[in-house]
């Protein structure tokens, strides 16, 4: 065994270029690795941090999903279905306007 392990650093010192190119990629694979099970894991595989998620309801408004703070006081202080209320407003990245619907009706 320690004849093998001998030989792979005999073959890697005669060849620097492909020893410098497999452990960048084996760092680069297992650094991807890690940041996967990192955001896997904790979007996934950890319990929401609630008593019973189990429990929980998403309501959603339309046409636009918003809210005022003074409707949610009001819906929460007719409410005797639900125990709590709380808000979240998800980040979204606008979509560019077209230059080329602007100019026509401009």
């Amino acid at each position: 065994m320690f004849s093998l392990f001998r030989y792979a650093l005999r073959q890697l010192r005669e060849s620097p270029g492909f020893a410098a190119t497999a452990m960048l990629t084996l760092a680069l694979g297992i650094g991807a690795s890690t940041a996967i099970f990192a955001v896997l894991d904790a979007v996934l595989l950890e319990p929401l941090p609630f008593a019973q998620p189990e429990r929980l309801v998403a309501v959603a408004f339309q046409p636009d999903n918003v809210v005022s703070i003074p409707t949610m006081q009001d819906y929460q202080s007719r409410s005797t279905t639900f125990a709590s209320f709380a808000a979240y407003r998800q980040w979204y990245e606008p979509r560019p306007q077209r230059r080329e619907k602007a100019l026509r009706h401009g």
